[in-house]
């Protein structure tokens, strides 16, 4: 179960599902028995990592307490700030951090099997740090350790090439996926000059690549296949049931794609259910 910018819409009606990207959320998305669960991590002003899809509160923080006066982005506030906020349709739910994910998944899902994909998010949606790496690296690392949930049971993905090579530099055995959408906001990655052949050549140890539903193409099929790499992917729009529309058709053919060349799959969705129901369950993806 994945957060968008579309909560307050989607969750509406939804009221027996939990809140998107929160700790409810991603541990009901377990029992109900998916592989892998992905969430977002942004760092708060005093250094604390909380899960949410955006640095822009405006975009997923609903209610009466929508918002902190005078702040509107994760990287300005404290963690009290950040937890006095509320997200889901009416405002029920507040915002997590990764050590309370970490705690509860290692507490519930001890077994090795069950999988984070943790998207470094950094704070692309505040202009004035657009174009600075944001600086999420170590905190999330140190609060890894901190915890001592396993290292291995997580995923590090990212649409930033250099933020990657940050990572693998300071932790050589963390695991990474490659995002990247031809969606025309910005850009196939955060490094929009930046080819996929040229991007998979800086990061040798690379698990996965992870396209937008509508890039996951023949090519990149045969391309992760030459590579050895798992794939994982996602849309943006999905709608209940998920058994058809847009989106069920291209998830059949990204099982099919990887099928054919003998690729791990992961789909990422928030309808897990639906999911079972036109294949065998979302297959392991690392």
């Amino acid at each position: 179960m994945t957060d968008s910018a579309y909560a307050q819409k989607r969750n509406a009606g939804r009221t027996a599902i939990p809140a998107e990207n929160t700790l409810a959320s991603l541990l009901a998305a377990l029992r109900l028995g998916a592989d892998f669960i992905e969430t977002d991590a942004i760092a708060t002003a005093d250094g604390e990592i909380v899960l949410t899809h955006s640095n822009d509160t405006s975009m997923h923080t609903f209610g009466p307490q929508a918002a902190v006066p005078g702040k509107r982005f994760i990287d300005e506030m404290t963690l009290a700030e950040v937890q006095f906020l509320r997200t889901g349709a009416s405002g029920e739910a507040r915002i997590a951090t990764l050590r309370e994910l970490l705690r509860a998944v290692a507490a519930e899902f001890p077994g090795p099997g069950t999988i984070i994909d943790l998207e470094l998010k950094g704070v692309q949606a505040t202009p004035r740090t657009a174009s600075q790496t944001p600086p999420l690296v170590g905190p999330v690392l140190a609060t890894i350790r901190q915890v001592g949930f396993p290292l291995e049971r997580i995923l590090f993905s990212s649409f930033s090439v250099h933020t990657l090579e940050a990572l693998s530099a300071m932790a050589p055995a963390a695991r990474t996926g490659l995002l990247f959408s031809s969606a025309p906001a910005g850009g196939v990655f955060a490094e929009p000059d930046l080819s996929i052949e040229a991007a998979l050549e800086r990061l040798p140890k690379l698990e996965a690549v992870i396209p937008e539903i509508r890039d996951l193409t023949p090519d990149m099929a045969e391309l992760a296949a030459r590579k050895g790499l798992a794939i994982l992917t996602y849309g943006d729009r999905e709608e209940s049931p998920l058994t058809s529309g847009s989106f069920a058709a291209a998830a059949r053919q990204a099982l099919q794609l990887c099928a054919h060349h003998g690729v791990r799959l992961g789909i990422i969705t928030d309808f897990i259910s639906d999911l079972k129901q036109f294949s065998a369950g979302p297959r392991r993806p690392v």
